[in-house]
């Protein structure tokens, strides 16, 4: 039976006001842009000034196509606006759609209607409207604010108070990396999404599981100029060690020789790991993902090992099913049941993440992870650093990027005193298993054999090296050259030159109808006034893939029609004076006293990032979430049903989840037929889905608790919703 853990009324207001506030203002989003080249690998910051071509028709130059050691040009990069076009002319080739005329679809086409389409929905369109994809204003580098808190998207800011066009999104202010270009502008990502809808129905929802410009409302650095990456959280080892599988996708050739411990697969390093790796708990929970991959990956290899006929090498070992049999391993194998049966026993194993399911983003806590990380923290292992690289690439994450740095902690222990063909890291013994039983260690030690049984079989099957060890004589003497970063200087401030190119919060245009001061140097590029479109037609039935019919022209009525202009609920004058009284004083148990007295709720006393956001006077977001009550019964209630709506439209669009979602649709939750059909898709129990569609909160920290994947939680939200 799922165990739910039920906070208090007070720990959701707190974590539900860190999630939604606090959290995504103090956002730190990766590591920072870095280019890969033989001279070394360097954080880029603001391009030079001969970049820029300072006439308002004339292209700048690619913003991220530049040498950041030479300050040299470079050729082969594009602006936003044309590496969008680029990547969604790939896509759309690739899925043989076609227009009416029964010719390839023209992406720019497709970028223009979304472009229409955004400034017809959006409420500023006079100061925030969009230029045609033709226009010069897409090719020119203007650095703004990332819309990610400017709230609903038909209200972002996209010009400053020039009039200039942001192009381009910057890091955000207290950037743990400094202060940088960061992405290209795409603001109009969810129309593009409509308008694939409008082509084929799910046409825009599988774009958005393939295309980053589609999903978000930009596009990095990599998919816009060669050997550059926009590294992700903790992405960058120590001492700025690049990873490998960034350096085998992105950087130029070559740069991966002479490393020394050269591919590495998970098997290959399973009888490094600690003991803790292969003890099986027995705690209830759902090892669903790691089931699934690891039959996938051995239903692959035991289709290579038998056309091989190489079955006769799978080991002989033992293993006791929980039902009595007892069989060997090369007896359930190559039978469907008994290897089905053996991967059910089995997959609770932290060692089974590992080797099959992976060990997840660096922000995600999973058991590898978890085990892992304090254990790989071992005194030497920066020179170890960028000697390994991710064995075999996959599509996403590969389980086995996380395998490359495993074997380099491997090196830094040296060998074992046990045994040589081993890493003294096997040796390494947590409080967990120091204080287990006899028994317990017996059935880990079982476990091992077991498990390195199986690596071996994967090893051998795929013509991997199933007796990898460092050559303990010619150990890495210093971290890779080909993997170091250079010259970590963060760079905080916004390089003259660009001054007048930079943009913030503080500087964008104004939210009114009123028509902005035309831009320094001379009028810019005229923005068209978007057709209204019309509603979009009914989904046609399975057929060849057709262009839309052209857009009939609005009635006049609808052109008469003035948008509202929405402004900010103003805050509740209590909650206003509350905010000038402590914003007054220091931080400091004065200020935390005075903010007892005014009822500001415990939980963001204690929270010196909450109260220092509360105090601030230029947050003028607060009002989304506190509206115009102090009752916190109120506040959560408020906050649940904002998080809930908010990641319900999101994963209505979201590749991932509508992959579990049934055909049927009008599902009830008081059907108990319509409840097992969700429970059959997607893996789990009646009662497990019941839960699910009743939990509150974020969904990705309800998945944890329930341990299913994230867009599993989506899909059951969105089938009951």
């Amino acid at each position: 039976m799922v165990q739910i853990r039920v906070l208090s009324p007070q720990d959701r207001i707190m974590k539900s006001f860190t999630e939604n506030i606090v959290e995504p203002i103090l956002l730190r989003k990766g590591d920072g842009v870095i280019f890969m080249s033989p001279q070394g690998h360097k954080k880029m910051y603001w391009p030079p000034e001969h970049a820029l071509n300072p006439h308002p028709d004339k292209p700048d130059h690619p913003l991220f196509s530049w040498d950041p050691h030479t300050g040299a040009l470079l050729d082969g990069g594009m602006h936003p606006i044309d590496g969008a076009a680029t990547h969604l002319q790939a896509f759309l080739d690739k899925n043989n759609i076609k227009n009416e005329n029964g010719e390839p679809m023209d992406a720019s086409e497709i970028l223009q209607r979304a472009i229409d389409r955004f400034n017809l929905d959006h409420v500023h369109t006079k100061n925030h409207g969009l230029a045609d994809f033709d226009s010069p204003e897409w090719r020119k580098a203007v650095v703004g604010p990332h819309p990610i808190n400017q709230g609903s998207q038909n209200a972002i800011g996209t010009r400053g108070n020039d009039g200039l066009k942001f192009t381009y999104y910057s890091s955000k202010p207290g950037h743990e990396a400094g202060l940088f270009p960061e992405s290209g502008a795409i603001p109009m990502n969810k129309q593009i999404q409509s308008e694939l809808n409008a082509i084929a129905p799910g046409l825009g929802d599988m774009a958005a599981g393939e295309l980053e410009f589609v999903k978000y409302p930009n596009i990095s650095p990599e998919l816009l100029s060669p050997h550059t990456y926009r590294t992700k959280a903790g992405e960058l080892q120590a001492h700025g060690i690049v990873p490998s599988h960034v350096l085998e996708r992105h950087g130029p050739k070559g740069l991966m020789a002479d490393q020394a411990y050269g591919n590495i697969h998970t098997w290959e390093t399973v009888k490094h790991l600690p003991d803790d790796m292969f003890h099986i708990p027995a705690t209830q929970y759902s090892a669903r993902k790691n089931k699934e991959a690891a039959e996938a990956e051995i239903n692959q290899v035991m289709m290579q090992m038998e056309q091989a006929g190489m079955l006769d090498q799978i080991p002989d070992t033992p293993i006791s099913l929980a039902d009595g049999r007892q069989i060997s391993l090369r007896q359930a194998m190559p039978n469907p049941e008994l290897r089905a049966a053996v991967i059910h026993e089995l997959a609770k194993a932290p060692v089974m993440q590992y080797m099959f399911a992976g060990a997840g983003s660096p922000a995600t806590a999973t058991k590898t992870r978890k085990i892992m990380h304090p254990i790989m923290d071992v005194e030497g292992i920066d020179l170890h650093a960028g000697h390994a690289r991710t064995g075999t690439r996959k599509k996403g994450r590969s389980p086995h990027s996380f395998a490359a740095k495993v074997a380099e902690a491997a090196g830094a222990y040296g060998p074992s005193e046990k045994d040589p063909t081993r890493s003294a890291m096997a040796d390494v013994e947590s409080d967990f298993v120091a204080n287990l039983s006899d028994e317990d260690r017996m059935k880990i030690a079982n476990n091992r054999t077991v498990f390195e049984s199986i690596a071996s079989m994967m090893a051998v099957g795929y013509g991997h090296n199933p007796d990898w060890v460092p050559d303990w004589d010619n150990l890495p003497t210093s971290a890779h050259v080909g993997s170091q970063l250079v010259d970590q200087i963060i760079n905080t401030e916004v390089t003259p030159h660009w001054k007048n190119r930079f943009h913030t919060e503080l500087t964008m245009a104004p939210m009114t109808t009123e028509e902005m001061p035309t831009p320094p140097g001379g009028p810019g590029p005229a923005i068209r006034d978007p057709e209204p479109l019309p509603p979009p037609a009914p989904a046609p039935p399975p057929a060849p893939i057709q262009q839309p019919a052209a857009r009939a022209a609005p009635a006049a009525s609808r052109l008469a029609v003035e948008r509202p202009i929405t402004t900010p609920r103003p805050l509740h004058p209590v909650i206003q004076e509350a905010r000038e009284q402590l914003s007054a004083l220091p931080p400091g148990r004065e200020q935390t006293q005075m903010a007892e007295e005014l009822r500001v709720p415990q939980q963001i006393r204690q929270d010196p990032r909450a109260m220092g956001l509360f105090t601030d006077p230029a947050q003028t977001r607060l009002d989304q979430w506190v509206r115009t009550s102090l009752d916190q019964h109120d506040m959560l209630d408020r906050i649940e049903k904002a998080m809930e709506e908010m990641q319900l439209q999101d994963a209505k669009t979201d590749v991932n989840v509508l992959k579990y979602v049934p055909r049927k649709t009008n599902l009830n939750l008081n059907v108990e037929s319509d409840v097992a059909l969700m429970a059959s898709k997607t893996g789990l129990t009646k009662h497990d889905i019941r839960s699910l569609a009743v939990s509150k909160g974020d969904w990705h920290r309800v998945a944890e608790v329930f341990n299913v994947p994230p867009p599993v939680v989506g899909a059951v939200k969105v089938v009951f919703s």
